[in-house]
C-alpha cells in the first residue's frame, strides 16, 4: 500500500492485504481494490486484536498517496463487528467509519460490498433540471 521508504519513514506496522482485484470503471479508468477481511464473532482478546489489526489497515491505507482510484475495504464479519456498544450504540463498523476512515477506505460487511463496487464502477448521475419555457398553447399537468 505505501512504499518501503514511506514505511521506513512513518515507522509504520505494514498489515497483509487479503484481496486485490481491479475494475474498470464506465469513463474507461482502471480502479484498484485493497480489501482486508476478518470473520470475528466472539467478544475477547484475540477478536480484540483481530479489530486493531482491521483499524491499523485503514490508518495504513489514508496514508497511502495512489490516487484517486485506489480504495482500501476492511472487510468485517460477524456479530463482533455488527453488534451495537452499550454506551453509543454503534456497532465497531460505525466506529471505524467515523474514527478510521478516509476518501478512500471504507469498513463494511461483505453484503454490502456489491453495491459498494457499483457505485465506484458506474456513480450516479447528476440529473440538472432545465427550465422550460411554454408557450401559451401548452400546458403541464
Amino acid at each position: 500500500i505505501i512504499s518501503k521508504k514511506e514505511r521506513d519513514l512513518l515507522n509504520l506496522p505494514l498489515k497483509s492485504i487479503d484481496f486485490y482485484w481491479q475494475l474498470t470503471s464506465q469513463s474507461g479508468e482502471t480502479l484498484h481494490f485493497y480489501a482486508s477481511h476478518k470473520y470475528t464473532n466472539e467478544e475477547g482478546g484475540a477478536q480484540d486484536h483481530q479489530y486493531t489489526e482491521q483499524r491499523k489497515f485503514l490508518e495504513n491505507a489514508n496514508q497511502s498517496k495512489m490516487g484517486d482510484n485506489v480504495f482500501f475495504i476492511a472487510l468485517c464479519e460477524g456479530n463482533y463487528y455488527r453488534k451495537p456498544n452499550k454506551k453509543d450504540n454503534k456497532s465497531r463498523i460505525d466506529l471505524m467509519n467515523e474514527n478510521d476512515i478516509g476518501k478512500q477506505s471504507i469498513a463494511m460487511p461483505l453484503c454490502d460490498l456489491d453495491a459498494y463496487i457499483e457505485n465506484k464502477i458506474s456513480p450516479p448521475k447528476i440529473i440538472k433540471k432545465r427550465k422550460r419555457t411554454l408557450s401559451k398553447k401548452t400546458s403541464i399537468n
